[in-house]
């Protein structure tokens, strides 16, 4: 059966017609089986309302739940990992799920300027991939973002079929399962990812496999389109 957030109405998840900061949030839905309503964005009516309770950073994604506009990925991810049980079962599991969450943060804006600026030419691409994925640059200056780091932290937690924190899911394996999806890619690195961070590819089945995901994943719920400058 389906739950539904603790408010009087669904939740109004507002975004574009593709994947982008809007995907996990929809992966989340799809994992707790909850209800909710779309709405595409006016981005002229956004910006120009920018700094309001509608659009407090002229930004999207927005979760609308009752009078409440939530703002940023990852803060409506925490509150609906409050809401759902998906934010661990202690203060200790909860700050790791942070950790997790910042340091797929890292690598995602670096990911963004790897689409929208590097318009994921060639040499962006080289240099992308040296910094985030080569060994050399995981005892090197990278800003945190590199996909070793997290998956140590699968390693640690007892391996690759297993969620990332603790013993139940969280909104970390949802973040982990998304930035894995983006770069297993054809445009992006599938073969490196597979055979340098075997854990995360085999969290990221693991993660597709869940019931209500697996069913998102084949359906036409999922936008074909991956940004919104349509690269990759």
């Amino acid at each position: 059966f389906f739950q539904c957030c603790k408010s009087m109405s669904k939740p109004n998840l507002q975004y574009f017609n593709l994947r982008g900061r809007g995907e996990v949030i929809r992966l989340l839905f799809a994992l707790k089986q909850i209800e909710y309503e779309t709405s595409s964005v006016n981005y002229e009516e956004m910006k120009k309302n920018s700094g309001s309770s509608e659009y407090p950073f002229g930004q999207a994604p927005i979760l609308i739940v009752d009078d409440l506009h939530i703002a940023q990925m990852d803060t409506i991810l925490r509150y609906l990992g409050r809401e759902h049980n998906l934010y661990g079962s202690s203060n200790v599991e909860k700050t790791v799920i942070d950790m997790i969450l910042g340091g797929v943060e890292a690598i995602r804006s670096c990911y963004t300027d790897l689409i929208y600026k590097g318009e994921l030419k060639e040499d962006p691409k080289k240099e992308y991939f040296a910094k985030h994925f080569g060994k050399e640059s995981i005892t090197q200056r990278n800003g945190g973002a590199h996909f070793q780091y997290l998956e140590n932290f699968l390693q640690r937690n007892g391996g690759a079929d297993k969620w990332v924190v603790g013993s139940s899911a969280s909104i970390a394996d949802l973040q982990l399962f998304d930035l894995v999806d983006l770069h297993l890619r054809e445009a992006l690195f599938p073969n490196e990812m597979k055979e340098m961070f075997p854990l995360l590819v085999q969290h990221h089945d693991f993660i597709a496999g869940q019931p209500g995901i697996a069913e998102y994943l084949k359906s036409d719920k999922r936008p074909q389109q991956i940004n919104g400058v349509k690269l990759g």
